[in-house]
């Protein structure tokens, strides 16, 4: 499952509104915000509004930001040159709340799920079929669990927000057993809204079903039960078998599915065989991100250098 991208921003001038009076009267300029009352009206504001979702996605996806937590486990480490000090304090757990790369992590998937509940609050509302909102909300929980399940690893207690009238500053934090407990959750019920397979473009293109699938939600089952059964969790034995049943029913199901091994290993990280068989759950960044073209995606800049098209050589495997 790869999607496409389109690439946006929101800014908001919070501070100025914050220093006025409270007597002062308020004019605002709405254009170019989604407002739930008004929107989702037909299914073009459906589709519309997943596409933002997979738009937030993307910006957790550019650059190095994914590769911070990779970072910080045993398999790799930082290059402390040029202008990557801030990676170098995450991989050495230094840094602190200040490190562009935890304000990005929490920032960018905040606003990846605020995007998620802002489509779960107005599926039901669009006059279109119920296949088509059952679609929009297994897309909206999927990625909200995505993000809550990166959340949770990195940072541990969370807020816990599932409407969009909520905002970080107004919950308190959950534990980590609540997270996963809302992962969980979402992800079972994604399970039975996605479909297998996308007929037609952009939901499918190139051979690949750009958005997700029922098989990328019982991988991505598989992947949060195993992270359950064990630190801090510690569930154990019966989340172990859970995983196992999860990751057995996309196994058995390869050729319904259309799961395959590469034969060249190689090809799983190169440009030129982007879309292969053995992506299970995949975001095609096929799309310029400002001044930056696919080396500024999940592709060049974090590939080993030694397979081609470069590599910014931003980290090396640790031994």
């Amino acid at each position: 499952m790869k999607t496409k991208i389109y690439l946006g921003c929101f800014l908001a001038a919070s501070l100025l509104a914050a220093t006025t009076s409270c007597s002062g009267f308020l004019d605002e300029d709405p254009k170019g915000k989604m407002a739930p009352d008004n929107y989702f009206t037909c299914q073009a504001d459906l589709d519309n509004s997943i596409n933002t979702i997979y738009e937030k996605l993307n910006q957790t996806q550019s650059w190095t930001n994914p590769m911070y937590p990779q970072w910080q486990g045993d398999d790799m480490t930082a290059n402390p040159g040029s202008n990557k000090q801030a990676v170098a304090a995450l991989d050495g757990f230094s840094s602190d709340g200040a490190n562009k790369g935890v304000t990005d992590a929490w920032n960018q998937h905040y606003g990846l799920i605020k995007a998620c509940n802002f489509v779960l609050e107005g599926a039901d509302k669009t006059p279109t079929s119920e296949v088509e909102k059952n679609i929009a909300r297994g897309n909206a929980l999927y990625w909200r669990a995505y993000g809550y399940f990166y959340l949770v690893r990195v940072f541990g207690p969370l807020p816990l927000i599932t409407s969009t009238s909520l905002s970080v500053q107004d919950c308190g934090l959950s534990s980590v057993e609540q997270v996963y407990d809302q992962i969980v959750k979402d992800l079972e019920e994604a399970e039975k809204l996605l479909p297998i397979k996308y007929e037609s473009a952009p939901r499918n293109h190139d051979g690949i079903d750009a958005w997700v699938t029922k098989q990328a939600t019982q991988a991505t089952l598989s992947a949060v039960y195993m992270a359950m059964a064990g630190y801090p969790l510690n569930k154990g034995k019966a989340y172990y078998q859970l995983a196992a049943q999860k990751a057995k029913a996309v196994i058995d199901n390869n050729s319904t599915y259309g799961f395959y091994l590469d034969d060249n290993w190689s090809h799983v990280y190169s440009i030129a065989h982007n879309y292969n068989k053995e992506t299970l759950v995949g975001i095609d960044n096929n799309w310029a991100n400002g001044s930056w073209d696919h080396d500024s995606e999940l592709t060049s800049c974090n590939r080993f250098e030694g397979l081609g098209d470069g590599g910014w050589g931003d980290s090396w495997g640790e031994v």
